[in-house]
């Protein structure tokens, strides 16, 4: 035991049993850091500076030695042993991220290090982790006014694109994982009046940005239907609203559909991983698609899933196997990568779906498409992935 409590406890002001990791951090899956004694009450003017240094350039180096697990360099040799750097680098990422500074002080390096971390809990399939720096870096960018086009129109750091590019990131992060989880999302769409980024001119980069702007589009959609059909005060509609408020959606998925075929990719950069891309936005948009239908019979005894559901969820699942193929073709993503960054951020409807059709119609294709993807899940369970567990028993 420690003889006083740790960081994470003395911020949030609740009971620390002094033990190394912590209950406590254990539970909220972050680093237990011991507290400092520190003989000047003030911070230091440059904390958030210094932290940020610090914090940046190791997730960079984690990137690059992450790299090395799938193809080792020739001069690495048992002599170059990585691992407690690795180790070592990770510990300051996450204890950077979990500071007081980060997610306390509205500043655009704080949102940035938060939106890696965003991207870091996703990896490793952390759900709670990754809403909870996504609530912190959407509370930054509020209180920075990037909701607002003022905010670019008078700004003077020479960055506002920056900025802009942030902020729709984080909301992007935040419309999904408020759907994925049943909750509402900390960015508001009536307080937004924020334009989109302006796709750039280059003919290989604006493949990419043009695909950005439909993925904000589609976290849009995602936050209406949350907000229409899923939310507390929707559920308790009438059936009848909650059809009419699938109706007005739906034409806005099928255009959304269009956009996404009419972007040319023929020269985007990299395009064996804008392809993928392709494969994983059609697995977003197709599980989004399954969800909205859905909700039409919800409430509602007797309440019937129709047909246009069924094969939007069917739809989903096709897009997951060629997804997964996708994935194994790059010859430098995992099993486990699939079931973190696709399996385990999408929508489980479809699978709800295509499991009661293939129960109440003794479908053969379904009961094969859920073979197929049982398959699949085991091969993301030998990989390791935590992230499979709520899929394979279906």
């Amino acid at each position: 035991m420690v003889p006083r409590a740790c960081e994470g406890c003395r911020i949030r002001k609740i009971r620390c049993d002094r033990s190394i990791p912590c209950s406590n951090c254990r539970t909220s899956e972050i680093t237990c850091q011991s507290a400092h004694i520190s003989s000047n009450s003030h911070p230091k003017p440059d904390r958030v500076t210094q932290l940020t240094e610090a914090l940046l350039p190791d997730k960079f180096i984690i990137s690059i030695l992450k790299s090395f697990k799938v193809r080792t360099p020739i001069f690495l040799t048992s002599e170059y042993d990585l691992k407690s750097q690795l180790a070592r680098c990770e510990y300051n990422v996450n204890s950077g991220l979990e500071s007081y500074d980060v997610l306390a002080v509205p500043a655009f390096e704080n949102v940035l290090a938060l939106t890696m971390g965003i991207i870091k809990a996703q990896e490793e399939a952390k759900l709670l982790l990754c809403s909870t720096l996504i609530c912190a870096a959407a509370g930054h960018c509020r209180m920075l006014g990037y909701h607002r086009e003022t905010t670019y129109q008078n700004d003077r750091t020479g960055r506002a694109e920056s900025m802009r590019r942030l902020f729709w990131t984080v909301y992007v992060f935040d419309k999904n994982i408020s759907l994925l989880s049943g909750q509402s999302s900390c960015l508001r769409d009536s307080d937004i009046d924020a334009s989109y980024p302006s796709p750039l001119v280059k003919p290989d980069l604006r493949p990419w940005d043009e695909s950005f702007i439909l993925g904000i589009k589609l976290a849009q959609l995602q936050g209406q239907i949350y907000d229409n059909l899923y939310s507390v005060s929707a559920l308790r509609s009438a059936l009848d609203d909650r059809k009419q408020s699938v109706g007005g959606l739906v034409p806005a998925m099928r255009q959304l559909r269009i956009e996404l075929e009419n972007i040319d990719g023929k020269h985007a950069a990299n395009p064996q991983i804008f392809e993928l891309s392709r494969k994983h936005w059609d697995v977003m948009y197709y599980s989004t698609l399954t969800s909205l239908l859905r909700a039409s019979s919800i409430p509602g005894p007797g309440a019937e899933i129709n047909s246009q559901c069924f094969e939007a969820a069917r739809l989903s699942l096709q897009s997951h196997i060629q997804c997964f193929s996708g994935y194994h073709s790059t010859g430098f993503l995992t099993d486990a990568d699939y079931s973190n960054w696709v399996l385990h951020f999408s929508s489980f409807t479809p699978f709800i779906v295509i499991f009661l059709h293939a129960i109440a119609g003794t479908c053969a294709e379904d009961v094969q498409l859920l073979d197929d993807l049982s398959d699949i899940c085991t091969a993301c369970e030998r990989s390791g992935s935590i992230a499979v567990f709520r899929y394979r028993d279906v």
